[in-house]
């Protein structure tokens, strides 16, 4: 018969269990991770858990958040790692539809989120991003 959780299935030395052990040991505050809670809408998943998420993928040549998202869903891997967390089909960044000529997106309820001006630079420490943020008219 099956074992009856997923930690009696996946080997000690298999790869996801150093995923973990690495992911865990990281403070993410020292990088400049910011963990907002909010009480509207959905709880957040947590970064740490995402994280793990795109270790495994880079690790494994699987890149698009659609791939990602099925394997939370099939790969007895990945739903050890993620703790059987998977991603809401609805809610998936590849969801959202980009229209360059209005430079807004049509989120999956059928809101307009749309940009409050030009890009603007963001200094990360050793870095600089490049962000345009994106809102609702409310």
């Amino acid at each position: 018969m099956f074992p009856e959780n997923l930690d009696q299935i996946i080997e000690e030395q298999n790869e996801v269990r150093s995923i973990d052990l690495f992911v865990e040991g990281i403070k993410l505050d020292e990088y400049k991770f910011v963990i907002k809670t909010t009480f509207e809408g959905r709880p957040a998943y947590h970064p740490k858990d995402l994280l793990k998420l795109f270790v495994y993928g880079y690790l494994n040549q699987l890149r698009s958040s659609r791939v990602l998202e099925k394997e939370c869903k099939r790969n007895i891997e990945v739903m050890w790692l993620m703790k059987e967390l998977a991603p809401d089909t609805a809610y998936n960044v590849a969801h959202f539809i980009y229209h360059q000529a209005p430079d807004n997106y049509t989120c999956p309820q059928g809101q307009q989120l749309n940009t409050n001006g030009p890009w603007y630079n963001k200094d990360r420490g050793k870095t600089i991003v490049r962000i345009k943020q994106y809102k609702t008219k409310a």
